[in-house]
């Protein structure tokens, strides 16, 4: 979209010598870029501070109903376990032997 606006030479100049670029277009872009950013950090920052809070009760209920279903923390460790214990055995040779057939 192409926009005509009024800015001062004082000005323009301030905005090219913040953001170091030499043509106008360019530096306009990069200053509409700063706003989004700066847009995106209030947005952020009242949802860690608590100012906006977003309930997701379906995500939250099957998120819990996974946990459910997924196996038990202790049984999950033994399992990995077991496997690099078996993956280790089967790579490294018996003690007392070379590994060559």
């Amino acid at each position: 979209m192409k926009v005509t606006v009024e800015i001062s030479a004082n000005e323009m100049a301030e905005i090219l010598d913040l953001n170091g670029e030499r043509k106008k277009g360019p530096a306009i872009r990069l200053m509409e870029q700063a706003l989004q950013q700066r847009r995106r950090t209030q947005i952020a920052r009242r949802f860690l501070s608590g100012e906006w809070v977003v309930e997701l009760e379906s995500f939250e209920a099957d998120q819990e109903r996974h946990r459910a279903e997924e196996l038990p923390h202790d049984m999950t460790q033994l399992l990995d376990t077991s496997l690099w214990i078996d993956l280790t055995r089967a790579r490294r040779p018996a003690p007392g032997r070379t590994g060559a057939l």
